[in-house]
């Protein structure tokens, strides 16, 4: 008799769609419940009741096994041309912002809006400040919104590129070509700050009491308030595009692998990441880092040290702003691609199933 376990069903995407009763490990039998795009629907399946369940039996590649955050990625089209750079969540709407000025709104990171943002300028970046989305690009291009839609023409006082943006819960700053540092602490008044570099910066992320931005050269600088900035020793000359805080550790990342930690922002330590590709983002939550290589490859690790590479599935990515939200990572890519990855349930296991029509099949096992 085949071994029988309770599962929960799940596709590639892995949304839940019903609890099953019992199911042999070695197939999906006849009457088996699976999701799947209608558009996609391979042969055997047929609607009912608004699930789709199997005609006829599939049997399954692999055993039980567990599944880390980070492993599986699918991609949402944006239904845009343009490379997207950066992404934003508010609590109830995602905003990404790339190439011609592209900036897409969407509540489920499913369906995507195209907005107008009255600008043909590139938008590396954008944040979110609990009232305001702040979208920063070239020639200093700076654009608010309080609700991802209607979009207003901010002046940030400088005509350099504007290439990363954060929020600290009191202040947004802004970094970008020949050491520019702006602030402000409601996205419409900007100050220019002293950075002591004239190295391009890409990436800056805060902790809760320091913000790092990271650029060229392998510069590092810190600062408690986003107005005095160290420069830090980082021991690299690569290119540093991005960084980010897990609560206890900074990461940062760039060209030919490099893979940087640091417990308070001061001393760096340089990390295999066993790839020679260029690192463009990386991001925190759910108890790991997940890092994008442009070529598309994903990282992922639990502390900053041993790295994983893990197969998106996308043909590269754009941007060096990766995000955590409303459980499930975000990557931009290229074309208007946005790839995302959701987080298992931590006593979740899953069987996977062969592949159909290219499409990867799951179920949960509860």
């Amino acid at each position: 008799m085949a071994e029988k376990r309770p599962l929960c069903i799940y596709a590639g995407s892995m949304e839940e769609l019903a609890t099953g009763d019992t199911l042999p490990v070695s197939q999906i039998p006849v009457g088996g419940i699976i999701a799947a795009t209608p558009g996609s629907l391979p042969a055997g399946f047929e609607k009912m009741d608004g699930r789709f369940v199997s005609t006829i039996t599939y049997p399954l590649l692999g055993g039980l096994a567990d599944v880390v955050a980070g492993q599986q990625w699918e991609m949402r089209d944006a239904a845009s041309a343009n490379t997207l750079y950066s992404i934003a969540w508010s609590g109830g709407l995602f905003v990404a912002v790339g190439n011609a000025g592209a900036i897409l709104t969407s509540p489920d990171g499913i369906t995507w809006t195209t907005r107008t943002s009255s600008t043909i300028s590139l938008l590396y970046g954008i944040a979110w400040s609990a009232s305001l989305f702040v979208a920063a690009g070239a020639i200093g291009t700076i654009r608010t919104s309080p609700n991802g839609v209607v979009w207003t023409i901010r002046s940030s006082g400088t005509t350099n590129a504007l290439l990363g943006i954060t929020w600290s819960g009191s202040l947004f700053v802004a970094v970008g070509n020949t050491g520019t540092i702006l602030t402000s602490p409601d996205g419409i008044t900007w100050t220019t700050r002293t950075s002591s570099t004239t190295n391009a910066m890409y990436g800056i992320t805060w902790s809760g009491s320091l913000f790092v931005a990271v650029g060229n050269s392998g510069t590092i600088l810190t600062s408690p308030d986003g107005v005095t900035w160290t420069q830090r020793t980082s021991n690299t000359s690569n290119l540093i595009l991005s960084v980010t805080w897990s609560g206890s550790q900074f990461v940062a990342v760039g060209n030919t692998g490099t893979i940087l930690t640091s417990p308070d922002g001061i001393t760096w330590t340089a990390r295999p990441s066993g790839t020679t590709g260029n690192i463009y983002g990386i991001t925190w939550g759910a108890g790991i880092f997940v890092a994008s290589l442009n070529s598309g490859t994903i990282l992922t690790s639990a502390d900053g040290i041993v790295w994983t590479a893990r197969v998106s599935g996308a043909a590269g990515f754009g941007g060096w702003s990766l995000l955590f939200a409303d459980d499930r990572f975000w990557v931009p890519g290229i074309n208007g691609s946005i790839f995302s990855s959701p987080v298992p349930r931590a006593d979740s296991r899953y069987l996977s199933a062969m592949s159909i029509s290219g499409v990867s099949y799951y179920m949960r096992c509860a």
